[in-house]
């Protein structure tokens, strides 16, 4: 392998890593095992898991422990073991 396939690749594998990164929440994580381990990095972030989720009203991304999304403000609450969405109460005037 010379020396320019061999830079071709570690930039590849940097992007992937970056890319990966990006899609998990991992942005800074991705581009640190990119820069540093190349191909090793894109692999390895693979495994890594989101720490994010998407609201099941909005399609925002939320933290992935959230109870309440901070963009729409709809709750999921847990009943009986399960996770059920519903909107939070408001009280209405008369």
């Amino acid at each position: 392998m010379t020396n320019e396939q061999f830079l071709i690749l570690w930039a590849a594998s940097f992007w992937i890593a970056l890319s990966i990164g990006i899609i998990k929440n991992r942005t800074v994580f991705g581009f640190l095992l990119g820069a540093f381990t190349g191909p090793v990095g894109a692999v390895v972030i693979l495994f890594f898991s989101s720490t994010t989720k998407k609201c099941s009203w909005c399609k925002n991304h939320i933290a992935k422990d959230a109870l309440i999304c901070p963009y729409c403000r709809k709750s999921k609450r847990v009943i009986n073991g399960s996770l059920k969405n519903n909107k939070p109460k408001v009280r209405q005037k008369w």
